[in-house]
């Protein structure tokens, strides 16, 4: 299947695809396994040349989540929005962006298929990505299949247009919501053309647990509440981890699969602007409720606050049905600066803090990597502080060749 996926994403590669198509005009095609994959053409302007598989409604959705992105979104946030897209991707990189083991994959097909890989961006990359993890090989044979019927069907997709103008093959520029794609299914060796309607987008469903220990939401409710508000928010955690352990117990530096980004609770209270202990959980939708539980222990030895105040869906959900078994009120407020100044220091001080100077260097790395997979569009709409620190870096000769041309040509 690998060598597949190399033949096809060579010949992909020669179409210049993405000179004739930008990320957003995306089209459809039926995949072996029954599901709709919507294909995006990345590389309009150059620097990340890919094709990303987006499969079904969820792949989808994780797309048009980019576009919710906006200069207004602090750090933290962003980096949750980058971590979060559900997608197989084709890209093109050069050597010193692989690991160990997809250089010696291409030296293995270069050398059977007489193939020599020169010039810029000359590699083929096979990546899954996943929500709430590191962007990661790909492995699965069932995915890199899927991958395959993608780069193929994009070269017809090629073909069609040296011929037929992609308005008349149904391509629509804009934010892809509310309109048609062209849609493509494999009919023996042959490819049935016809448009689609883009499905509406999910609604995210939030796990809202309760406190199942009935002494402790006793005790929290008789408590006094005095008129002291604190700010919440479930923020992902900057830092990818793996709890992989080697033979001898210690986690592996090179593990199998993706690390993942946990998630905690961040807690502040608003007139002291103490920040609250709680836990941090690897998985948000399965171990929701560990956070609500630090929460409760929390306010026993803290108080209890007569108001909580959120931002956003997600937390407001985690905590109404606790705040009514307790008798506090959760408040939704757009704007609340202090949450915006901790979760700064929070993304700068935890990297900082948690990790050794190896496994800091390692993650910037990590950074540095995912920052160059993404498209323009998508880091256009990074903080200016985040831009403006990548500036300073870019000044100071700390970021590679690559990505500081890279910084210069978007963020100068």
């Amino acid at each position: 299947m690998t060598e597949k996926l190399y033949d096809t994403a060579l010949q992909y590669k020669k179409t210049k695809l993405w000179k004739q198509l930008v990320d957003t005009e995306l089209f459809a095609l039926k995949l072996s396994n029954g599901e709709i994959g919507y294909c995006s053409v990345m590389g309009e302007l150059g620097e990340h040349v890919a094709l990303g598989l987006y499969i079904g409604s969820g792949g989808l959705d994780s797309y048009r989540k980019l576009f919710h992105a906006n200069e207004e979104c602090n750090g933290i946030a962003q980096h949750e929005m980058m971590m979060s897209q559900n997608c197989l991707q084709c890209s093109f990189e050069n050597k010193d962006e692989l690991c160990p083991v997809e250089i010696e994959e291409a030296k293995k097909y270069a050398k059977t298929h007489g193939v020599t890989f020169r010039g810029k961006r000359a590699f083929p990359q096979f990546m899954r990505y996943e929500p709430a993890r590191y962007p990661w090989r790909l492995k699965d044979d069932a995915e890199k299949q899927l991958l395959y019927e993608a780069l193929s069907a994009a070269l017809e997709v090629s073909e069609r247009l040296r011929t037929t103008g992609k308005e008349s093959l149904g391509f629509q520029e804009g934010i892809p919501y509310d309109h048609k794609v062209p849609f493509l299914e494999r009919i023996n060796d042959r490819y049935r053309w016809s448009t689609i309607e883009l499905p509406a987008e999910q609604e995210r469903k939030y796990p809202s647990p309760v406190v199942s220990d009935e002494l402790l939401v006793a005790k929290l409710k008789k408590k006094k509440k005095p008129a002291m508000v604190w700010v919440c928010e479930v923020v992902m955690v900057p830092v990818p981890t793996s709890n992989e352990v080697a033979a001898d117990g210690k986690i592996v530096t090179d593990p199998e699969n993706a690390p993942l980004f946990p998630y905690t609770l961040l807690i502040v209270d608003s007139k002291s602007e103490k920040i609250i202990s709680n836990e941090i959980v690897a998985d948000y939708d399965r171990d929701a409720e560990k956070l609500l539980i630090a929460l409760a222990r929390s306010m026993v030895n803290d108080g209890v606050p007569s108001e909580i105040r959120v931002r956003d869906k997600r937390t407001e959900i985690l905590l109404g049905q606790f705040a009514g078994q307790i008798g506090t009120k959760v408040k939704l407020h757009e704007d609340l600066p202090l949450l915006d100044e901790i979760e700064e220091d929070f993304m700068n001080q935890f990297c900082h803090d948690s990790c050794s100077d190896d496994q800091a260097e390692k993650e910037m790395e990590l950074f540095l990597e995912t920052f160059m997979q993404l498209d323009d569009k998508t880091l256009m709409s990074m903080p200016r502080d985040l831009q403006m620190q990548m500036l300073e870096w870019e000044r100071q000769g700390d970021l590679p060749g690559p990505v500081s041309a890279r910084v210069r040509r978007l963020f100068r």
